[in-house]
């Protein structure tokens, strides 16, 4: 989204389409009561989750405005009691090192060191699962054996 958008900036490209993301059309959807959640599953399980912010959506394209939307979504599905911040948070967040290309770039140590403040302010938060899921504690244990 952020390429598209500052090409068509760059280049002058009119266009008639609106760029908007599937996070945004997720909360639209949610507070029109198109799109029904519900977070009963983990009012005893009391699971805890935070959120990253991607640097692409939040930072260089939406702005808070996004970070707020992504928050009121995943609010919506885990519970607010059940929502982890960040700190810092919205668009002064760390970033993760994986976007940008620079996951796919083949310098993976490079990745993980710049990662590491990510994957540290995460873990201090205790909840178990982000939005950043290849940072995630448990997405670094090994899978278990296949069933046979």
């Amino acid at each position: 989204m952020f390429a598209v958008r500052v090409g068509l900036q760059k280049f002058n490209i009119e266009h008639k389409f609106e760029i908007a993301s599937i996070i945004t059309l997720y909360a639209n959807w949610i507070r029109e009561g198109k799109l029904k959640v519900s977070s009963d599953w983990n009012k005893e399980r009391q699971i805890k989750f935070t959120v990253q912010d991607p640097c692409q959506l939040v930072r260089k394209t939406f702005g808070d405005p996004m970070a707020e939307d992504l928050r009121f979504v995943t609010k919506a599905v885990v519970g607010e009691e059940n929502f982890i911040d960040m700190t810092p948070n919205r668009s002064n967040n760390y970033c993760c090192g994986g976007g940008g290309g620079f996951l796919q770039n083949g310098m993976p140590e490079a990745r993980r060191a710049f990662g590491k403040l990510k994957a540290d302010q995460i873990l201090a938060t205790g909840a178990p699962y982000c939005s950043r899921c290849s940072l995630n504690p448990d997405c670094r244990k090994p899978p278990p054996p296949p069933q046979q």
